[in-house]
């Protein structure tokens, strides 16, 4: 049974350092390579950990050959090569554990000494098959690691965590090797084998957690609200004083795993039972918006997930607290600094309006586009950015109970996913028929969480379309090669009774539409949409001039920026609603020049023939004559 994909590896070199993420790892008896093979120990030969020296988690990693490079705040950096080290063992001390291990080298001592402000001593485990710690408990050979070789965490359990906790907490406070996607929270503790890749992992028992958690990773400051420990007290508190967050695994054998490999569940159990007294704090929260339209707030990123290699969502909670209101397809206006200038970007909420306590986008990087790189690149689990309230036509509601069709390409599948986690968490047992379009299967989105869903609502019927894979590897993974034709959607059942949601790129939306027309699908059952999600590569920069004519201003503007973000920047005010295509307020007219389109689903075909843009979709190409609509 397939539950959830792998996404995310995470290798500690040094014990109680920062992670190394990694998209692929070897994994041998001990964990994973290179895994807490290096310790720090103080003149006793007693594990140091930042249980007690918080600054450990500042020393940062990287793997190179022979050995690791390492620099820390304040210091040189530091080459540690296995070729200085020694025959010399020390004995040194893991919790109960006494056993020996390499001592490596004076002059590693000495700079992790005068970080630490402490003396100590580096020293390595070795690899699987000269490793000189054993546990008779743990049945075979361990690295420095507190007791079994990985620690696997489900996103979802931290996601209900963050609902609960009073402040944010970050995965990487839990340290974990692997964090898996698409399952319930706190699936992973019904499971008692699983399979990885190459791999086969026995899932031990749930781990204990200790005061380490409430480090910032990136301070290394204590959380003054001791979180998360103070709410995993109240609801993952078990029978011996301990409180347990995610699970600890040893490997069966040998063997390679990497990002997006799916978590297939080989063996259950019964899981552990936990009294919970810590309810979802943000259910206190008003019930309504409280959000006027227009209005920009704060949000809070709790989480950052990679979806793909070239999409992440991004989960945000409302500063102050409330719960957010909307409908499942609607979209959302963020505005951004990169680089010390504003750029704001609309897209699709994924998340659903039946988990009202957090709100998510999903992102796909387009090459040289601005606002995705940063994201990708730059924003993380703890940055806030500025949002308008959510908004857009495209939503469920428009569809009442009527049979559905909703037909994706690419990254358009977001506002889909909002619809069909909220008929999933509604129970509704829907009518629907599902046509997505990917270019290959590593740019499915979701597909774990998808079949999840699929298993519980049967009459959804499912069709993916990989348009640059063979026809025999597309059958070979049960699905479709090519595009979607109109004789595709001519096989979908009652066609002409469904609702039609259709999100994409502009071109596959016209002729899908087309299609669709032309198989008797009534006007008025057909809803599409595509702003913000195909953030346009960008051109090299050119100046242009931009008549504002009704405004009587001349503005010396580029072809990097909108026709309303250059307005706005010469202090013009046109109007303006969603800022990303679909509202209409913006609607100018173009009197002469080239611009490109990017969204122009709100204008009509007479609109546009007489030359009327939307002021927050349109890029000059050339000098251009601007007037009111």
């Amino acid at each position: 049974m397939s539950q959830g994909q792998l996404k995310q590896i995470t290798v500690y070199p040094i014990k109680s350092t920062a992670g190394i993420h990694t998209n692929h790892s070897y994994v041998e008896s001990l964990g994973l390579s290179f895994d807490r093979r290096f310790m720090l120990v103080n003149p006793r030969g007693q594990f140091i950990t930042a249980r007690t020296v918080p600054e450990l988690t500042q020393v940062h990693t990287a793997i190179v050959d022979n050995g690791l490079q390492v620099r820390a705040p304040g210091m040189p950096s530091l080459t540690i090569d296995k070729r200085n080290f020694g025959d010399m063992q020390l004995d040194v001390t893991v919790w109960s554990d006494d056993f020996k291990a390499v001592w490596c080298h004076r002059d590693y001592d000495t700079w992790f000494s005068e970080f630490l402000g402490q003396k100590c001593r580096l020293v390595f485990i070795g690899d699987e098959h000269d490793s000189l710690r054993n546990q008779a408990d743990n049945d075979g050979a361990l690295s420095f690691a507190d007791g079994y070789p990985l620690l696997l965490i489900s996103q979802a359990s931290l996601d209900d965590l963050n609902q609960r906790a009073q402040s944010p907490v970050v995965m990487d406070q839990f340290r974990p090797n692997l964090v898996v996607s698409g399952t319930p929270a706190f699936a992973e503790d019904s499971w008692r084998k699983i399979r990885i890749g190459e791999v086969e992992f026995s899932v031990e028992k749930p781990c204990s957690r200790c005061v380490f958690t409430t480090l910032d990773p990136q301070t290394a400051t204590k959380s003054p609200d001791n979180e998360p420990l103070q709410t995993l007290q109240k609801y993952r508190k078990g029978e011996d004083g301990n409180v347990y967050f995610g699970q600890n695994l040893k490997p069966l054998n040998r063997g390679k795993i990497s990002v997006f490999d799916k978590v297939e569940v080989l063996d259950v159990r019964q899981p552990e039972q936990y009294v919970n007294h810590a309810p979802k704090h943000l259910s206190a929260a008003p019930l309504h918006n409280q959000w006027p339209a227009g209005e920009l707030k704060t949000l809070l990123c709790v989480a950052v997930e990679q979806e793909s290699h070239d999409v992440k969502t991004f989960r945000f909670m409302a500063k102050p607290e409330h719960r957010f209101h909307y409908q499942a397809g609607q979209y959302i206006s963020i505005s951004l600094e990169i680089d010390g200038h504003p750029v704001k970007r609309t897209y699709t909420l994924s998340s659903t309006p039946s988990r009202p306590d957090l709100i998510s986008i999903t992102v796909k990087r387009v090459p040289k586009g601005k606002a995705s790189n940063w994201l990708h690149d730059t924003f993380q689990a703890g940055d806030t950015l500025q949002a308008l309230p959510p908004a857009g036509q495209f939503h469920l509601g428009k569809a009442d109970q009527a049979p559905l069709l909703m037909i994706s390409a690419g990254v358009g599948i977001t506002p889909m996913l909002s619809m069909l986690r909220q008929i999933s968490d509604g129970h509704q047992a829907r009518d629907i028929v599902f046509l997505h379009s990917a270019k290959q299967p590593q740019d499915l989105l979701c597909q774990s969480e998808l079949d999840f869903i699929a298993s519980l609502q049967p009459q959804i019927q499912w069709q993916y379309f990989l348009t640059q894979t063979t026809a025999k590897e597309a059958e070979l993974l049960g699905y479709q090669a090519g595009r979607i034709s109109q004789g595709d959607l001519a096989k979908v059942a009652d066609l002409t009774t469904r609702q039609v949601f259709v999100c994409g790129p502009a071109a596959f939306m016209e002729q899908v539409k087309q299609d669709l027309l032309a198989l008797g699908l009534p006007k008025e059952q057909y809803f599409d949409e595509s702003f913000g999600l195909f953030e346009c590569e960008q051109s090299p920069a050119v100046d242009c001039q931009i008549l504002f004519d009704s405004w009587d201003t001349m503005v010396s503007g580029n072809n990097q920026q909108t026709v309303l973000e250059q307005a706005e920047n010469a202090g013009l005010a046109l109007p303006f609603s969603c800022r990303g295509g679909m509202c209409g307020a913006c609607k100018v007219r173009l009197d002469s020049g080239e611009v490109n389109t990017l969204s122009d689903s709100a204008l009509t075909p007479q609109e546009q023939e007489q030359g009327i843009i939307l002021a927050c979709s349109c890029i000059p190409q050339t000098d251009l004559v601007i007037s009111q609509h």
